[in-house]
């Protein structure tokens, strides 16, 4: 985790606090995820209320462990291990506070989806896993995004 002080400094960097996190490097987790993209339901709406437009690509889930009833439509849940996720504070806010993990990231490394994402991956990261959305949570993951090179062949084509 190399960079994971630049981006986190509202998280405790402690090895306790990281040994809590429901996400841990190289550990198996269950997840689920809409199949169906939010931007069906929010082309509509006028000023990207959750930055869409910044932020970076890849398969965006969230971590479960409760049981997926497999009647649900529209939602895909599995088990995912991820070698070296990027953990990044959700933010104080909204997606529109500049301490948004999206803003972060986006003025960190000055672009936007695609690129984004492919400039995560340069450091090294094969996911994003956003923290302590909820203060009575801090441990809690919200929003996850999968960067592996499977998920980007799949969705992107063959470019590293």
């Amino acid at each position: 985790m190399k960079s994971f002080k630049r981006f986190t400094m509202k998280l405790p960097l402690d090895s306790a606090y990281h040994e809590s996190l429901e996400v841990q490097p190289g550990k198996p987790f269950n997840y689920i995820r809409n199949t169906v993209s939010s931007k069906k339901y929010t082309k509509h709406l006028q000023d990207d209320p959750y930055k869409q437009k910044i932020e970076p690509h890849g398969r965006y889930m969230q971590h479960t462990s409760d049981k997926v009833d497999p009647k649900i439509t529209n939602f895909e849940h599995g088990e995912i291990t991820f070698k070296n996720p990027l953990y990044i504070h959700w933010g104080s806010g909204g997606y529109k506070d500049a301490d948004s993990w999206k803003n972060v990231l986006h003025s960190h490394y000055k672009v936007t989806g695609k690129s984004l994402s492919k400039a995560i991956r340069k450091d090294g990261y094969d996911a994003v896993v956003t923290v302590g959305h909820h203060p009575s949570a801090p441990h809690h993951t919200s929003e996850i995004v999968d960067l592996t090179d499977d998920t980007w062949n799949k969705y992107y084509g063959n470019k590293k």
